[in-house]
Formats: structure tokens, sequence, C-alpha cells
């Protein structure tokens, strides 16, 4: 009602009225004018903000349900790993102790034969026969051969075993971050 124009003749006219298509408009209905679009436009502009907020607040919520679900599912893909690790290191651990236990029962053997055998060949190789001595270096080394391939494994199995407490390593480390 403040932009409505004032009607000629009325006594209603104020001074300084300007003309609006074709009726006197005052100077405060002007200002009138003005503050209702300002007015708008603050709604306006607080509305939008509303908006803005609430998507925030909704995004907000549906991102830590989300971020909730991926840290519930990477605390149980933890707790299998870490199950998993501790079976295999100590399956590994078993066959180890027990690869270790045989190979030495297999030197001891080796060795107390070898030892017998060494001491026969000594007694004929001092009788007088020379190509028993050919035999027995071939025997040895043969047996040598056997323990050097025995020490790869070994080594092989160690460094097998290293490489898994490394690994094993790196994944607590992740498993720290």
């Amino acid at each position: 009602m403040a932009s409505m124009p004032f009607e000629e003749g009325s006594g209603r006219a104020q001074p300084g009225a300007t003309m609006v298509a074709g009726y006197p408009v005052g100077r405060w209905t002007r200002y009138a004018d003005m503050a209702a679009v300002a007015g708008l436009g603050l709604g306006l502009l607080a509305a939008l903000f509303g908006i803005l907020d609430y998507q925030r607040n909704v995004y907000g919520d549906m991102l830590k349900t989300e971020v909730r679900a991926v840290v519930s599912t990477m605390s149980e893909m933890d707790r299998r790993l870490s199950g998993e690790i501790g079976a295999l290191d100590k399956k590994l651990s078993g066959q180890i102790v027990a690869l270790d236990k045989k190979l030495s029962g297999q030197i001891v053997a080796l060795d107390n034969r070898l030892s017998g055998q060494i001491g026969a060949l000594d007694n004929r190789l001092s009788g007088g026969m020379k190509g028993l001595e050919a035999r027995l270096g071939d025997k040895i080394d043969a047996t040598n051969r056997r323990l050097d391939e025995t020490n790869q494994r070994l080594v092989g199995l160690e460094k097998e075993v290293g490489g898994i407490n490394v690994r094993l390593g790196r994944l607590e480390g992740k498993v720290a971050k």
C-alpha cells in the first residue's frame, strides 16, 4: 500500500512527489518500495542460506554414516588379516621347527654313517687300495653337495620367513595408521 499513487485533488499529495505512470508518488512511498524490495531480497538470501545449511547438515550426516561403515569394514578386515597372519606365522614356525629337527637328525645320521664309512675306507686305503680313495672323495663330494643343498634350502626358508616378517611389519604399520 505504500506504493499506491496519490490521487490528484485529494489533498494527500506530499511535497516532492513525482509522477509514476501518470500518478504523483511521494518520496516516502519510493522509500517504502525500496525497503520492501530490500526486505524481499534479504528474505530470499536468508532462505537460500537456510537451504544450504540444511543440505550441508544432511550431507555431513550421510558422509558420517558412510565413513562409519568404511571404518567398521576396515576394522573387520584388520581383525581377519591379523588372525590369518597369526595362523600363517604359527604354521610356518611349526614347519620350520619340524624341518630343522628333521634335517638335524638326517645330518647327524649322515655324519655318523660317513664317519663309519670313512673309518672303513681309511682301513682299506692304508692297506694299499688307492682306488677307494677316489670313490671316497666322490662320496664326500656328493655328501657335501647334499649338505650344501640342504643349507641352501634352509637359507631359502630363512629368507621366506624374513619376507613374511617384513610383510607382517608392513601390515602392522598400515594397521597402526
